[in-house]
């Protein structure tokens, strides 16, 4: 496996243990409704984020496409991804702080965050 496959598997498997959510009752499932963002552009490469919404709470936030088409993009998304997912989540909002060093996807998650936000009703 090449480091670029390697690389680009590492980021799946983060963003894949990260944007787990877990329901505790079939109700909660069955009223899931899940949001696409916008996809927002970066010099390295397109964000768009979705979201899982229960009721009116976001219980899931996953970046669907980010930055990985070369080694550095790829090292920089597999850390500002994860981090980037849990601050929305926390926040419950697009009103996150961003990651240091990854200012650029940053901010497009925080643009998709925001439109897929909007669309679920919850901006």
């Amino acid at each position: 496996m090449s480091r670029r496959a390697a690389g680009a598997a590492v980021v799946g498997a983060v963003v894949a243990t990260v944007s787990s959510a877990v329901f505790t009752t079939p109700a909660e499932a069955a009223t899931a409704h899940t949001y696409r963002g916008t996809t927002a552009q970066t010099p390295y490469g397109p964000v768009a984020v979705s979201i899982r919404v229960v009721g009116s709470k976001v219980t899931k936030v996953t970046a669907t496409t980010y930055p990985r088409s070369d080694s550095h993009s790829a090292r920089i998304s597999a850390y500002a991804v994860p981090r980037l997912q849990q601050q929305a989540l926390a926040a419950q909002s697009a009103s996150i702080s961003g990651v240091s060093g990854a200012s650029y996807t940053s901010a497009a998650f925080e643009r998709s965050l925001q439109s897929a936000l909007a669309k679920a009703g919850l901006a």
